[in-house]
């Protein structure tokens, strides 16, 4: 993993490819947000970008709190080596896969924490019943 310019990327550096699922770089190529994509080895792809976020936590401040809450997915990255998961795998969810990991972007999140802050709290109130 590796960061430049507001920008994550994961590149395969194995012998073997590795697996991603980001809801971010699904929602930027137009991808089902579970989308999981091979990443041979000697690629790379972008996995997060800053920017994108950054518009879409604007649009989703005029939809209310939930909308923004909901960003949240948006900053968790998982990562398979070697085997693969999903619709087009055998192995249907990443905790299937013998080596997996799952990166919570804390920029991101804290970003998110600080404009939630600012919008006070939900319209929803929640309750053991809700």
């Amino acid at each position: 993993l590796y960061y430049i310019g507001g920008e994550v990327f994961a590149e395969c550096l194995s012998e073997t490819s590795i697996f991603v699922q980001s809801p971010n770089c699904n929602q930027q190529y137009g991808w089902h947000p579970a989308t999981v994509c091979k990443i041979p080895p000697g690629c790379n792809l972008k996995i997060f970008n800053n920017q994108e976020f950054a518009t879409l936590l604007g649009q989703s401040v005029n939809h209310g709190f939930e909308a923004v809450y909901d960003l949240a997915r948006m900053c968790t990255i998982r990562m398979s080596f070697v085997k693969g998961w999903g619709e087009e795998y055998r192995r249907k969810t990443v905790t299937s896969t013998p080596c997996w990991i799952e990166l919570h972007l804390n920029g991101p999140l804290q970003w998110l924490d600080k404009v939630l802050q600012q919008m006070g709290s939900p319209a929803l109130k929640c309750s053991s019943n809700s």
